[in-house]
């Protein structure tokens, strides 16, 4: 398979670190095609989806185009670092993880003080496993830079999580065999300091997003609570609002 591995790695996103490393270096030129689906399925040995997943990825970080009947053009030697992530679902707040390798930092045992359990929204002394991670994509600097705060009953799949794909959530719960189907979500700004800006490969006191979510099973139980600084430029955040029902001028006016 031409010096692909087996996983963790997806194959797709091997395939795509591989494209972009070659476009970079001016295999494939800016304004040229790319080899057809089936010719990088014979060079990589693998399926026409895993093949579509791969140029997915490269449509997504703008590094080609695709059209029917025109093929995959190259349209820029590299990937843009930002993310756009348009968040309709719980399915869709935690796909956005897919193609990202979580890198776990550190770890420890704790137990939330009268400060942690504030802004966790727990009780005070409930115990926890504190994980610090990166997100990094199959090519260019990490996303984010993560605290999640894991409840110590559902500690044990912590264990497996350093260089998975996907949302580290959705692992968890997986292996407590129950499902998310809630997340409550904060935003903030945040200048990030030294410590931060030198894992996220910026300059300190740069602008950051910072999120804060609480991930919840389907039986109430808290599964994890995460908050991810996001420097400036590196990832947007995009929501739809819609209205849930239209009322007439006189229904409206009845209704209030």
């Amino acid at each position: 398979m031409t010096g692909l591995v087996p996983a963790p790695v997806p194959l797709y996103a091997q395939i795509a670190r591989r494209l972009m490393q070659e476009i970079a270096e001016g295999v494939h030129p800016t304004g040229g095609r790319l080899p057809t689906e089936e010719a990088l399925c014979d060079r990589f040995g693998v399926s026409r989806i895993t093949v579509r997943a791969a140029l997915k990825e490269l449509q997504i970080r703008g590094v080609v185009s695709r059209r029917a009947g025109v093929g995959t053009v190259v349209q820029r030697p590299s990937a843009r670092e930002r993310f756009v992530h348009e968040a309709g679902s719980v399915d869709d707040a935690i796909a956005v993880t897919r193609g990202m390798r979580l890198r776990i930092l550190s770890s420890r045992a704790i137990v939330a003080d009268a400060a942690l359990a504030s802004r966790l929204r727990c009780a005070v002394g409930a115990p926890f496993v504190e994980i610090g991670a990166l997100r990094e994509p199959p090519v260019g600097p990490p996303v984010c830079l993560s605290v999640h705060h894991v409840p110590a009953d559902l500690a044990g799949a912590v264990a497996t999580a350093d260089g998975q794909f996907g949302s580290l959530a959705l692992h968890i719960a997986e292996a407590a065999g129950t499902t998310i189907v809630a997340i409550r979500q904060e935003l903030d700004a945040h200048a990030l300091d030294a410590a931060e800006a030198r894992h996220l490969s910026v300059r300190p006191r740069e602008a950051a997003l910072a999120t804060m979510r609480w991930y919840e099973a389907e039986d109430g139980r808290l599964i994890v609570v995460s908050r991810s600084l996001y420097p400036r430029g590196r990832y947007t955040l995009g929501t739809t609002l819609r209205r849930e029902a239209v009322l007439e001028p006189a229904a409206r006016r009845r209704a209030m």
